[in-house]
This record gives C-alpha cells, structure tokens and sequence, in this order.
C-alpha cells in the first residue's frame, strides 16, 4: 500500500494522499479492521483514551506501530489514572514510544517504559514564496505570537494571553500580530476584545505563520503549559530571535522568562529590543528532528521481512 496520512482534523490533499478522519471515531473503528494498512502505523496522540486503543490495536495487528506523545497533560491527571495509563503503555506492543516533551520523556522512562525516545516532532520550515524581511515591520517592532485554539478563558490564560495583553498596554508603541489557527475561535476572540480591546494587537485565523514570521522583530510565547514549542524553533530558523517561558525544554537559543512572571517577561522583551538581532540568534541550533524520525523508519523496514 502506498504510504497515506490520515489527518484527524480537515485538511485533505489527495494528491498527497493526505486524508482527513474529521475527528470521527468511526474512522478509528474503520482503520481497526482495514486490511490495507501500512508496514509502519505511525499514531500521533492528543487524547488519553487513545492509549487504550493502542493497546488493542498493537496487540491484534501484526503492523508496526509508532506513537507520539504531543503533550504533557499525563503529568496533570490523578494518580490514579496515571496509573493506569502508565500500565497500559507499558503493555503496549508499540516499536517506539516517542514524546515531544522532555519531561514526558524522562518520566515514562523513570515509570519503566523502556521503548522511549525524546523527539520533537519539528520538520525545518519553507516557505510557500519567498518573502524578503520587511525593514519597516522590523525597526518598528512587530511581534508575533501563535496559538492553535483560544476558545474559553482557561485557553487564553493557557497561552500567556493576559501577559501579552498587559504588555501590549505597557508598550503602546509596538505591534503585535497573534496567529490563532483554529477559525472556531474568532467568536470568543471577538467576546474578549469587547470588553478588552487593545488596538495595537492584531488577531489573524487560519494564515500561515511561517509564510509571515520574516517580517517579525521578535517571536513570543508566553505559554503556561507546553512541551517544546515547534514555533520557536521555525522562528528561529528564519531568523527571528525568540522569546518564551521556561515552562518546558525550549528550543536552544530561546531567551527564557520565569514562567507567568510579568516582570521578567517584559525585562526580556526590552533586553531583545534593544539588542543586536545577531546576538540574540547567537546560540540557536539547526536542527534534524526529522531526519532522526526517517532514520528510525528505514530501520524497523529493514526489520520486516519481505513477502
């Protein structure tokens, strides 16, 4: 079979063989029984109950299956449930557990699960055109920020927004773009800035992020709760310095704040503003994330006898 991606939101390419399962759990079922899967079942995982399908799924399909942890959010549950989704892990006939979080990692790994592997699932950034960096936007201060969902107050304080908001009051001369990728999150977006309109903040839905991040001074992210930060290390990449809370393993050359601490925050901001770019951008590191993850494919194929 030729390899598929099954995306569990709406994006679909058929040319790219890239099909959307619309959050269905029909498709779960369906992709259970279907003969036609791929040599590597690669499972990208978001929500706790999908452990236990893969329990099942490893232990009733001969595929190999890979899976990846995206969040921190075992760390938070009860020790009960954590408990038993450790104990379900660990049953898990699964080649590779790998998590984009460190800390994750080093849990799973201390809880006794042995298949496990810090990856972030970071592939380098291109550009869909290329755009020269824009001087004006730069000398003038545009500052991006991104977040996928901002639906209810626990989103918004989640992702660092308040900060943003109060630090866009403290420096009415800057400019802040915010990339929300979810549409569905305009209405409580539009909510907020009733009652908290800020002018010199701009929300976007739906737009690339990266296509626009060379025109950005600096590149924030203020989160509360994370497990790597893929964004930062696009900006960095395209070279625009990043500023981000210490609340997880950051990116190498992140400037880091205190996390949640106002005052630290806006230190950093004004430290990065009025230093050289080329200094901020120093210490950053080029990546090959997905060269690793490629890497591990083509060796659990060699593994699999030929038919």
């Amino acid at each position: 079979m030729k390899s598929a991606i099954f995306n569990q939101y709406y994006f679909e390419d058929f040319e790219r063989n890239i099909f959307a399962t619309k959050k269905k759990i029909t498709w779960w079922l369906s992709y259970f029984f279907s003969k036609n899967k791929s040599p590597i079942v690669h499972f990208h995982q978001f929500s706790p109950i999908q452990f236990f399908y893969f329990y099942i799924f490893t232990r009733t399909c001969k595929n190999k299956v890979i899976i990846t942890i995206h969040n921190e959010k075992i760390l938070s549950y009860s020790i009960v449930y954590k408990f038993l989704l450790i104990k379900t892990i660990k049953y898990t006939h699964a080649e590779l557990i790998i998590s984009a979080s460190k800390r994750v990692n080093e849990y799973l790994i201390h809880k006794g699960v042995v298949k496990t592997k810090w990856l972030p699932a970071y592939v380098p950034p291109t550009l869909s055109k290329p755009i020269e960096q824009d001087a004006n936007s730069i000398n003038t201060g545009l500052i991006f920020f991104n977040a996928w969902r901002i639906s209810c107050s626990k989103d918004f304080d989640l992702y660092g927004c308040d900060l943003l908001f109060q630090l866009a009051k403290d420096r009415p001369t800057l400019k802040f773009k915010i990339f929300i990728g979810d549409i569905g999150s305009k209405s409580y977006i539009d909510h907020i800035l009733v009652s908290e309109y800020v002018p010199n903040v701009e929300f976007v839905f739906g737009e690339s992020l990266v296509d626009q991040l060379p025109s950005a001074k600096l590149f924030i992210r203020p989160s509360r709760q994370d497990a790597y930060g893929i964004s930062l290390q696009e900006a960095l990449d395209l070279d625009v310095p990043a500023i981000a809370s210490d609340v997880c393993s950051r990116p190498q050359g992140t400037i880091l704040f205190k996390t949640g601490k106002y005052s630290d925050f806006l230190e950093k901001i004004d430290f990065a503003l009025s230093s050289p770019r080329e200094a901020l951008l120093s210490g950053r590191n080029r990546v090959n994330y997905h060269i690793e993850l490629v890497d591990l494919y083509r060796s659990i194929l060699r593994e699999i006898p030929i038919a």
